[in-house]
């Protein structure tokens, strides 16, 4: 699920990152997997297949349950983009602005995978599905609450998944 090193220095030449080098300039690219480079991550979510997505939650929790280091004076955001599938049936949910409410939780392990259970009611969030299409990428903040939607197409969702870390401004 990880791209080899060769493959995300060629995603890192996509104008994407020109953007990101502009607007908010020098950055890098997480390995808190451990791999021995920066990381881009993919994800594929099978047709009606409920174990192919993970529970609500913020990337921040990954950070505190397994203790990766987080550097002082850096911030992480996270980019996402499918680049298969249908958007529409089959994408991300995200609920703006939940990145400045406490959101309390617990963790479970369920079917042998990491769970995050909220604390709190998830009807009052506001989930809302980002609309991109398939190549548009979405950065949010690594405390926004979200989940990947059940895929409700009858193709396969595939998105990249990837942990920009840059300076916090002074």
């Amino acid at each position: 699920r990880i791209l080899p090193k060769p493959v995300v220095d060629a995603f890192k030449e996509m104008s994407f990152f020109d953007y990101l080098r502009k607007t908010m300039g020098p950055y890098y690219l997480s390995d808190e997997e451990g791999v021995g480079h920066e990381q881009v991550c993919f994800r594929i979510v099978r047709p009606d297949r409920r174990e192919d997505v993970g529970s609500l939650h913020r990337d921040a929790w990954f950070w505190d349950h397994y203790g990766f280091h987080q550097p002082e004076g850096i911030a992480r955001g996270k980019v996402w983009v499918a680049v298969s599938g249908a958007p529409d049936r089959a994408g991300l949910l995200l609920a703006p602005g939940s990145q400045n409410s406490a959101a309390p939780y617990r963790t479970e392990t369920m079917n042998g995978k990491l769970g995050f259970v909220p604390d709190f009611d998830i009807g009052t969030i506001g989930l809302q599905r980002y609309c991109g299409g398939l190549g548009e990428p979405i950065m949010f903040n690594y405390n926004t609450l979200h989940v990947g939607s059940l895929n409700r197409s009858e193709q396969c969702r595939v998105s990249f998944e990837i942990t920009v870390m840059f300076k916090t401004a002074s």
